[in-house]
């Protein structure tokens, strides 16, 4: 569980709780933002000794950091040659 913790927090995800369950696992609830759980399935499986799986929903928008929407925007807008 520490492992897939560190893991959401090295996303800039924010780790609200975890449970036990019944089945032995472990149940983690947390954001994360949408651009880093591209592929996360990839990445969990080893992290949970291929037992893990998640689920997302939709939670909020909100405002990215100076440098990330420089990024998206050029990105985006490319100057065109004149």
């Amino acid at each position: 569980m520490g492992a897939v913790t560190a893991d959401l927090a090295g996303m800039d995800g924010i780790v609200n709780g975890s449970q036990a369950r019944p089945d032995n696992g472990a149940e983690i609830c947390g954001q994360v933002p949408l651009r880093a759980l591209q592929s996360y399935h990839l990445r969990l499986k080893p992290l949970s000794g291929g037992e893990g799986n998640f689920k997302m929903d939709f939670s909020h928008y909100t405002r990215v950091c100076t440098e990330l929407q420089k990024e998206l925007t050029s990105a985006h807008n490319p100057v065109e040659d004149e």
